[in-house]
């Protein structure tokens, strides 16, 4: 069995932590998720139990742990890409050294590693600006709208 972290809740201080919880295994199968959408589901718990609140102050708490959680979440993810793209590329030099080790035409493969150079910087000038945000928008993006009951993530 794997262990592995899950949201926990300190109702006595209204605080949402990290808690050891053991993962079962389905017929041999693990589950596995990315950061980011761990990052994401504990942000919805603390969503969740938001409402359960009565103090206004422990409410509004929940709600600051759940945007810390996304705002790691969507570092997970930027990073998650860029190291992909950054697979991507050293692929594509391989593809495009070959091509002109051999005399072929390069022109296609050359195209391609600019357009991933250029993906590349614009993923990780978005990384900068994800560091840059320290979370005092005050609010959760739009993908996580607002219902009349409390706070809806998707």
């Amino acid at each position: 069995m794997n262990h592995v972290s899950q949201i926990g809740f300190d109702g006595a201080t209204g605080n949402c932590s990290l808690v050891p919880f053991v993962m079962k295994r389905a017929k041999g199968a693990k589950f596995v998720t990315s950061k980011a959408e761990e990052y994401q589901r504990y942000a919805r718990q603390c969503v969740e139990i938001a409402p359960t609140f009565q103090d206004a102050e422990r409410r509004a708490t929940l709600l600051g742990q759940a945007q810390a959680w996304l705002r790691l979440a969507h570092f997970a993810q930027a990073n998650r890409q860029i190291a992909e793209l950054a697979v991507q590329l050293s692929r594509q030099r391989v593809i495009v050294k070959h091509a002109r080790d051999t005399g072929q035409r390069s022109e296609m493969a050359e195209s391609l590693l600019d357009a991933l150079e250029g993906s590349l910087r614009i993923f990780e000038k978005h990384r900068i600006f994800l560091l840059s945000c320290n979370g005092s928008s005050g609010a959760l993006p739009e993908s996580y709208p607002r219902s009349t009951s409390g706070w809806r993530l998707k």
